[in-house]
């Protein structure tokens, strides 16, 4: 048999063509056909189990998120009133899959979810130097840094993949952008306000270059804020000395 390159399903202006069937499941349905027929002709040809599959995977958090129990109850609850993630009603879903919690306990805790991770870059050298390091002192640095985060997480399954710079409009363009009109104090003033006035938790308008608390909130989305528009976050509000 010889490959001759050419496809052999037909335009759609021909007799037949992708999608005929689907297109007249009035007729079939009028010639009332067995539930067997008629749900092969909507939904395919399905091969069922055997048997029935076992229950949702369940594994307990790392000693980590355990070590720090308040913090993660903390942070998770602050995820739910933002919208970021919800609590699941029904636990017994069945593509329900439990990751386990983990805390990055560096000088300042971060929660982290164990999941598969694809990491997408533009820039074609990062991969190579994800993969084997660099010549570089400070660059073999921070990828021996992420493979030592990488295995005191147990992320086994992490991989970079490069992209075109003309498939990457959307990140390049977060990256481009400044705010002009951002403002903030200087470190040394909200040190000496802190010190000698109140002790703020809670910086209510910053972004993650000029925030002078450990969480803040911003105007728009940034690395590690605690919400979108303070005035909007009931929590913010609520049992926080803020600036």
């Amino acid at each position: 048999m010889k490959d001759t390159g050419e496809t052999n399903v037909r335009e759609r202006n021909s007799e037949f063509y992708p999608g005929l069937i689907h297109d007249h499941i009035s007729m079939w349905m009028a010639l009332e056909p067995s539930i067997l027929v008629l749900d092969t002709i909507i939904n395919g040809y399905t091969i069922p189990f055997d048997e029935a599959p076992e229950p949702p995977h369940r594994v307990g958090n790392r000693k980590s998120a355990l070590r720090n129990a308040e913090f993660v109850d903390i942070t998770i609850a602050d995820l739910i009133t933002d919208g970021a993630v919800k609590e699941v009603v029904n636990p017994q879903v069945t593509n329900l899959f439990v990751h386990p919690l983990s805390v990055a306990e560096g000088k300042k805790l971060r929660l982290v979810l164990e999941l598969s991770s694809l990491n997408k870059t533009d820039n074609q050298a990062a991969c190579r130097i994800y993969r084997v390091g660099s010549n570089l002192e400070y660059l073999q640095q921070q990828a021996e840094d992420i493979w030592e985060l990488q295995e005191s997480l147990k992320l086994n399954r992490v991989t970079v993949e490069w992209i075109p710079r003309e498939q990457n409009v959307l990140a390049d363009l977060e990256n481009r952008e400044l705010d002009y009109d951002s403002w903030g104090i200087n470190s040394r003033t909200a040190q000496a306000v802190q010190n000698n006035l109140l002790f703020c938790e809670l910086d209510m308008f910053a972004y993650n270059f000029n925030t002078v608390c450990e969480r803040f909130f911003s105007r728009d989305w940034c690395p590690f804020t605690s919400g979108i528009d303070a005035f909007r976050s009931p929590t913010s509000w609520s049992g926080h000395p803020y600036g």
